[in-house]
């Protein structure tokens, strides 16, 4: 074999490396994949029983193959009687305030197929586009949740949907204090079964401590990077092997939903860790 035929071997391996590399990170950020869960509660009202609960979060601006529709569809399919948007619609380094079209336009949709509550991530907090954001997402019939709570109703009976600002919003030295006690403020303040939505799965310990019975939360981006019989490897807040990904997590009496998410910040790229819908079920015990 002449040089000249090596040369061309090579160059055609490493091309079809190459496009099998594109291909794989292709499908493992835009191959959309649904987890199904449930809850079970005394607490819960009876009327709630059998309620489905779609949560999204985490979706970071990202533009998905054709204009999102096969997402959309997704979330429909699900037949969700509720959806909850755990934080992070945009993305604080690369959404513009020209550039907000995609994700108002994937909650506008959402509102579509069900009642949205919707709260800030870290990524609101810090975005210098949030209030254009925050003023377009008000002119939407999604319900957006900044330390404040909503009774949803079902004939007779109700719970309340709290959503708490991500800490971020108060400080940037990670003191938690202030976020704690708005935590509390607001289980204080809410009536019957109480479901929480806060963008970080790392402070569990203060959602059992504030006495909330369930929690969603996103943010960990299922770690990114997952490997067999090892799951994420790195978690924004949590670090190496971080313990809170995906799933569903316990604290006492307290059960935390843990969205993988849909979109990429920093990472560009998902690692056996396609995007996530979440459906969690909610049944009345006994």
């Amino acid at each position: 074999m002449v040089n000249g035929e090596i040369i061309a071997l090579s160059a055609s391996g490493a091309a079809a490396l190459a496009l099998g590399a594109w291909a794989f990170f292709c499908y493992g950020n835009n191959h959309i994949t649904c987890s199904e869960y449930q809850y079970a509660s005394k607490e819960l009202p009876e009327a709630f029983d059998g309620v489905r609960i779609l949560q999204v979060s985490d979706f970071h601006n990202t533009s998905f193959p054709k204009g999102g529709k096969e997402l959309i569809k997704k979330c429909a399919q699900m037949s969700p009687d509720f959806i909850f948007i755990t934080g992070d619609l945009i993305d604080k380094r690369r959404t513009s305030p020209k550039d907000l079209d995609t994700a108002v336009a994937f909650a506008r949709s959402l509102a579509e197929i069900a009642p949205v509550y919707c709260i800030p991530g870290n990524h609101e907090a810090v975005s210098p586009s949030y209030t254009a954001f925050r003023r377009r997402i008000l002119k939407t019939p999604v319900t957006l949740l900044e330390n404040s709570s909503a009774l949803i109703e079902r004939g007779r009976e109700s719970i309340t949907v709290v959503g708490v600002c991500d800490h971020a919003s108060y400080y940037y030295d990670y003191d938690y204090e202030y976020f704690r006690k708005k935590l509390s403020e607001l289980k204080a303040s809410s009536e019957g079964f109480t479901i929480l939505l806060s963008h970080r799965p790392d402070r569990i310990e203060d959602y059992a401590a504030a006495g909330y019975p369930l929690v969603f939360s996103g943010h960990a981006h299922g770690g990114q990077v997952r490997l067999p019989f090892i799951g994420g490897l790195y978690a924004p807040n949590q670090g190496v092997f971080p313990k809170y990904t995906k799933g569903i997590y316990t604290s006492g009496d307290t059960s935390m939903a843990v969205s993988r998410g849909l979109g990429n910040s920093r990472g560009p790229v998902r690692v056996f860790n396609c995007p996530e819908l979440v459906s969690v079920t909610l049944r009345r015990e006994g």
